[in-house]
């Protein structure tokens, strides 16, 4: 039966409905049917929780060909002062 009991999960008389269906042949199994769907019904009713990432980076390359700060000969066309 039921392991934990969550306002999602199906009643008896809601499970009777689709047992036919789901298990035909009522193989064994290593979870049963039931909880998976209780399970797949919890996760529809509440989502999951996104794992928030810092916004700032770990690592950073930047090449001097990529990223110039003078013309060449050396004028300067940029000034971060």
């Amino acid at each position: 039966m039921n392991k934990t009991n969550y306002s999602t999960n199906l009643t008896d008389k809601q499970y009777k409905i689709i047992e036919n269906i789901l298990e035909p042949q009522k193989h064994k199994r290593r979870h049963s049917l039931r909880e998976v769907v209780n399970a797949i019904l919890y996760l529809l009713k509440t989502g999951t929780k996104k794992q928030a990432r810092s916004a700032s980076p770990s690592a950073g390359i930047i090449d001097s060909q990529s990223v110039k700060t003078t013309i060449t000969g050396g004028e300067e066309i940029c000034n971060f002062n």
